[in-house]
């Protein structure tokens, strides 16, 4: 029995022995295991300046010229100062960035894991030309990323601007003040915010959240997204010739390429400047943006305001004439106010015309100067019904008129309603301030007429000339010696048995002048 415990202890103790050399064994591998792979991350650290220029240029298709450069190792990283991203022959479009900073983890170098714990961005400024934007320029070679995972992106104080020429003075540019991305890659989608500030209209900073990715590396258009946005405000002034600021919220799914949003937008007193007139004005909306180029496709949009309803459809893009963006829409109002529309332009205190109007537009606003109504392109055709001036000076002549084809007296007159003009419906175009109007006829109660001319959006001038064909007598519209002189010439203008009246509509339209051309009659 004491042989057995002593030889027992004696294999306990040579047992133990043999666990404690195997552990320190498994230690000294370990160490060495982990001495060499110190050695080997050192001799091929991958933050190195050699290293991440070679990498900035890879993703970039630039030279790059880094003016500081700092290693960090707890954590692992690197700060870069002060690069610039260069293209031989065109240092117009050499792209500056103020800090870059690259921060990994020991854990994901260990196991080789193209994985970086956050990248920061700051102070960016970049340009992108109108040839860069086109969808049909020639393919670029793809490099990979250096990093397939990014725990967190942060921007900050980012500019981009789209100028549409070389000489562009004012293009384009959308700021990124702040924002974060999380979960980077190519596998998953991740949350994201962002404030973003665009330079047109003044001041309107738009909050974004939502989700992005997974991202596409081979076409960062394609890399889908989804959220919501707002717009608190945002002062049109400097668009030109309008006046207002501007309140819009909504969601937006798709692609960066292509992002559909749906939302509304109010600007509670929208004012032309050559108005003193502001109204309320309402609209929701779809359309289509591509965050790359600043495009946008408006699919519909509904606006209200007062008792008018304004449907539009059109695009906002790169004009091929002129360096910026310009819009083309596709107006149409069915059964709404004349009085309104007139309203918005006009200083006056009453719309010069009540009616209903139906009108279908297609409108251009070019970029840039001069104001709105300078650059203001439009042609269409319209239709109002039930009108009538609501200046006498102006609309007594044709009650007279009207009364006279009718049979009516003198005393009937005073008794009877406003005369009502009927289908008035014609073309207007409008180019450098002037609107046109051609085509246009209209009718009243015993009467007809064709009206042309044009009307000055700047300085309200009006210069119409028409004629007016009735039956009645042009005599009993007035009284006194011009009734006699009316007696005497009334035959020469007769045309088979109808009288047909020519006039003129010529100063302002809060002041017109009525007249009746009948000199430029007799001498035809």
């Amino acid at each position: 029995m004491a042989l057995t415990e002593s030889t027992a202890k004696r294999f306990t103790k040579r047992a133990g022995w043999h666990n404690v050399r195997s552990y320190r064994w498994l230690l000294i591998t370990i160490g060495a295991v982990f001495c060499i792979w110190i050695a080997v991350l050192f001799y091929k650290w991958p933050f190195t300046e050699k290293a991440v220029q070679t990498a900035l240029e890879a993703q970039s298709s630039r030279v790059v010229r880094i003016g500081a450069f700092h290693s960090t190792f707890f954590p692992p990283g690197y700060i870069v100062e002060n690069i610039r991203f260069s293209k031989a022959g065109n240092p117009a479009r050499d792209v500056t960035m103020r800090k870059l900073v690259i921060v990994a983890r020991y854990r994901d170098l260990l196991l080789l894991r193209r994985r970086a714990e956050q990248i920061v961005i700051a102070g960016v400024r970049a340009s992108i030309p109108q040839s860069l934007a086109q969808p049909n320029r020639p393919p670029t070679t793809h490099v990979a990323p250096r990093f397939s995972e990014i725990g967190n992106i942060r921007l900050l104080d980012v500019a981009v601007s789209f100028p549409s020429s070389e000489t562009d003075p004012d293009p384009l540019t959308v700021t990124i003040q702040s924002s974060d991305f999380n979960n980077v890659s190519g596998m998953r989608s991740g949350n994201f915010a962002a404030d973003i500030l665009f330079n047109e209209p003044q001041g309107a900073a738009v909050r974004l959240s939502g989700q992005l990715g997974p991202w596409n590396w081979d076409d960062i258009g394609r890399t889908p997204l989804a959220g919501a946005f707002t717009l608190p405000h945002a002062d049109l002034a400097n668009l030109g010739g309008v006046e207002g600021l501007l309140h819009a919220a909504g969601k937006f799914t798709g692609s960066i390429s292509h992002i559909v949003c749906t939302g509304t937008a109010d600007v509670p007193e929208f004012l032309i400047s050559k108005s003193s007139h502001s109204v309320n004005l309402s609209t929701t909306f779809r359309a289509g943006v591509n965050a790359l180029t600043g495009d946008t496709n408006i699919e519909t949009a509904e606006s209200h305001f007062n008792r008018t309803v304004i449907q539009s459809q059109g695009v906002i893009k790169d004009d091929a004439r002129r360096p910026g963006k310009a819009a083309f829409l596709r107006l149409s109002v069915e059964q709404g106010q004349i009085s309104d529309l007139l309203l918005l332009f006009t200083r006056a205190a009453n719309p010069s015309m009540t009616g209903t109007v139906d009108l279908r537009l297609d409108v251009e606003l070019p970029p840039g100067a001069p104001g709105f109504l300078k650059k203001l392109m439009l042609s269409g055709d319209f239709g109002i019904d039930r009108g009538h001036f609501t200046k006498a000076k102006t609309q007594i002549p044709l009650n007279h008129l009207s009364e006279s084809a009718r049979g009516m007296g003198k005393t009937a007159r005073h008794e009877s309603h406003q005369t009502v003009l009927s289908d008035l419906a014609g073309h207007v175009s409008a180019e450098n301030g002037i609107a046109t109007m051609s085509h246009i006829s209209f009718a009243m109660p015993g009467a007809h007429g064709v009206i042309a001319g044009t009307y000055n959006l700047l300085h309200h001038s009006v210069n119409l000339k028409g004629s007016l064909t009735t039956p009645g007598e042009l005599s009993s519209t007035t009284s006194g010696m011009k009734a006699v002189l009316l007696k005497l010439i009334t035959p020469l203008m007769k045309k088979h048995s109808e009288t047909v009246v020519p006039f003129s509509i010529t100063g302002t339209a809060q002041h017109p002048n009525f007249a009746l051309d009948i000199l430029n009659k007799l001498h035809r």
